[in-house]
Parts: C-alpha cells; sequence; structure tokens
C-alpha cells in the first residue's frame, strides 16, 4: 500500500515547525530498504526513510531548477526547497 503523497509545502512546514525531525529521502525502494537496514543495525529507531514517491514535486519546480521529472530530480528539487525554505540564521 502506498504512502500519502504530500505537497511540498506541507513538507516544508513539517520541518519548521519540528527541526528536530530526522527524516531522509530517497529515490527508490531499493535504496530506502539499504538505509533502514543501516540506521536499523545502528539502533537509531528514530530516522524515517521515505521513497520520494510520497512527495508531489510540482513540475514547474523541477523546470525552474533546470531538472528532469524523475525520481532523481525530484529528491534534488527537495531538498534545495528546504535548504532555501529553511535555512537558519
Amino acid at each position: 500500500m502506498r504512502e500519502i503523497r504530500r505537497k511540498l509545502d506541507e513538507i516544508i512546514a513539517r520541518y519548521d515547525l519540528n527541526p528536530s525531525f530526522c527524516d531522509v529521502y530517497v529515490e527508490g525502494d531499493s535504496d530506502r530498504g539499504i538505509l533502514e537496514s543501516f540506521f536499523e543495525d545502528l539502533g537509531n529507531l528514530e530516522v524515517v526513510v521515505y521513497d520520494i514517491d510520497t512527495v508531489e514535486i510540482p513540475s514547474a519546480v523541477l523546470r525552474e531548477l533546470g531538472l528532469e521529472n524523475n525520481n532523481r530530480g525530484r529528491v534534488i528539487a527537495l531538498a534545495r526547497a528546504l535548504y532555501e525554505r529553511l535555512e537558519r540564521s
């Protein structure tokens, strides 16, 4: 069963309100499985790994950044949006 897709603004608000969240967004299921196993082996159950398909990245954002509309492009777009909008002084 697929997780609910969150909008980019929802993701940004999530981390703005809860800066202690430690989530990782990856390109696909195999990456998610590897990282979940890694964090589990470390005993760190506070890190949550999400597939980028759980985030709705508008194609306009991808075009603006000159990125392809694929999983890699969406991960990069999410990272850039979070960095730009949540940068702490």
